[in-house]
């Protein structure tokens, strides 16, 4: 890989990592400015039945990491044979992995995603936050090892 096609890569790595934590931003900001106070006893109330459902989240948050990496990289070897199978040029591998780790760095963010839906309808923050922590650093490994593969 080359070191312009690289840095691009690892710019964009940085920012799909960015965007589950970004969405919990998003969601928190948009939830103190816009919804109605007495809506809060309603998340109150809804607290004890939507945590575990928030830990649940992480638990399919943590699971997913691995299942990314292996999403990732047999996309990337089935897209990488078909392009080479075509002519395809060096510019045009690097699009194919990069695509690859798009649809991989996707799995793992899906159920950090869902667990910020989650806290919006009242779960307990934690295990949100834990989960888009989970969510980025994945996604920042998934990125790392197909570079070291590339």
């Amino acid at each position: 890989m080359t070191a312009e096609v690289g840095a691009r890569n690892g710019g964009a790595i940085v920012a799909v990592a960015l965007a589950t934590p970004g969405a919990l931003g998003v969601e928190t900001l948009a939830r103190a400015l816009l919804l109605p106070a007495d809506l809060e006893q309603v998340r109150q109330d809804l607290r004890p039945t939507l945590t575990p459902v928030a830990w649940a989240l992480l638990v399919l948050t943590v699971v997913a990491v691995p299942l990314g990496l292996g999403a990732q990289r047999a996309l990337s070897r089935r897209w990488l044979a078909r392009a080479e199978a075509a002519g395809a040029g060096p510019k045009k591998r690097a699009e194919v992995r990069f695509e690859a780790f798009f649809v991989g760095a996707s799995v793992p963010q899906i159920p950090a995603v869902i667990a910020t839906l989650v806290l919006t309808a009242g779960a307990e923050a934690l295990p949100v936050l834990i989960a888009a922590g989970v969510s980025a650093a994945g996604v920042v490994a998934i990125g790392v090892l197909e570079g070291e593969r590339a």
